[in-house]
This record gives C-alpha cells, sequence and structure tokens, in this order.
C-alpha cells in the first residue's frame, strides 16, 4: 500500500478477530467475515478501479467483482475459527493463524489467485521482521502477524501476566532474526 501504514497490521486484526471469536451465531460470523473482507480486498485492490485501457466502468466492475470474490475467503476464515471455536474456544483462539494462512494460501491458487493481497505484504516497509520471508515466504510473515492479533485477543480474554511476555517475544522474534540474517549474508 503507498501509505507505508503497514505497522497497523501488529494489532489492527484485533477487532475482527475478537468478533469472530465472541460471536455465538454463524450469521454474525458471516456478516463479521463480509465486513472485514469487503472492506479489507477494497482498500487493497482500489488500483484495479483504475485500470488504464479499458472503460471506468469496466473497470469498477472489475474491482467490485473481485472485492466481492476475495470476501469469499474471510468468510470461509471466519465460518472455520467459529466451527473449531465452538469444539474448543482455545484451540479455536490459537488456530486462527493456522486458519488464516491456509485461506491465504487457498486464495493463491488457481486462474483467480490474488496472491498480492496477503496480509503479510503489508510488512513490505520493515526490512527487519520481513527477512523470516527467506525461510517461509509471505506466509510466515502473515503468520507472525495473526500470531500478535491472536496474542493480543488472548490477553484481552484472559488477562494473564504471562501472556505479555509472551507478546513481546512473539513480536520481537522476526526483528532477531532479521539483524540475524542480516548480518550473516553471504
Amino acid at each position: 500500500h503507498p501509505i507505508s501504514l503497514g505497522f497497523l497490521t501488529w494489532f489492527s486484526l484485533v477487532p475482527f478477530l475478537y468478533s469472530v471469536y465472541s460471536f455465538t451465531t454463524k450469521n454474525r460470523v458471516i456478516w463479521a467475515g463480509f465486513l472485514f473482507g469487503f472492506t479489507y480486498s477494497l482498500t487493497q485492490i482500489f488500483w484495479l478501479a483504475f485500470n488504464i485501457g479499458t472503460s471506468p466502468t469496466i473497470a469498477k466492475i472489475t474491482a467490485l467483482s473481485a472485492t466481492f470474490y476475495l470476501s469469499i475467503f474471510y468468510i470461509l476464515f471466519a465460518l472455520l475459527t467459529f466451527r473449531v471455536k465452538n469444539k474448543s474456544p482455545w484451540i479455536g483462539v490459537w488456530s486462527m493463524p493456522f486458519i488464516w494462512v491456509a485461506i491465504e494460501y487457498l486464495k493463491s491458487l488457481g486462474l483467480l489467485g490474488f496472491p498480492w493481497v496477503s496480509i503479510g505484504n503489508s510488512q513490505s516497509d520493515y526490512l527487519l521482521p520481513i527477512q523470516i520471508a527467506e525461510y517461509t515466504a509471505v506466509y510466515g510473515v502473515s503468520f507472525w502477524i495473526l500470531l500478535l492479533n491472536v496474542g493480543i485477543i488472548y490477553w484481552i480474554q484472559y488477562r494473564y501476566k504471562s501472556t505479555i511476555i509472551i507478546l513481546i517475544t512473539i513480536f520481537i522474534f522476526p526483528f532477531l532474526i532479521g539483524q540475524y540474517l542480516l548480518r550473516n549474508i553471504q
């Protein structure tokens, strides 16, 4: 994104993830997934509406169609998380990063693949934490972002003091790995 606000993803998914985690009906979870998916996708692919080489009407239809299509994946994420959470709340909250990354991978496949809307791409302005992508690709960066947000949700939900230490460790880990990798470039 041209505005360089990638640091917001370190905590800005909390409202969406918390709503998916705390809603008790499937309809509310579906709406949360759709609303998040629609707004997130629209802010990520707004440039399709300014596509040069086609009429403005076709470009806007294309952008809106892609936004609706991408929203399906966030609905799927919300439903899978809801299902896991209903079986075990603890596993439900900590399964979110795994489900999110699996959905991102699924979203990148096929003719309609959209790998450039991965949440991990938001970190392209931060040299140290994205060094983990050397080993994990963009999905590792996405996993780290989700793990941070889920840790915040866990802390909000249970208020364990040890969660703060875990959150700090999760946050610092990619920076330390990135520092190590940049120092040992061969």
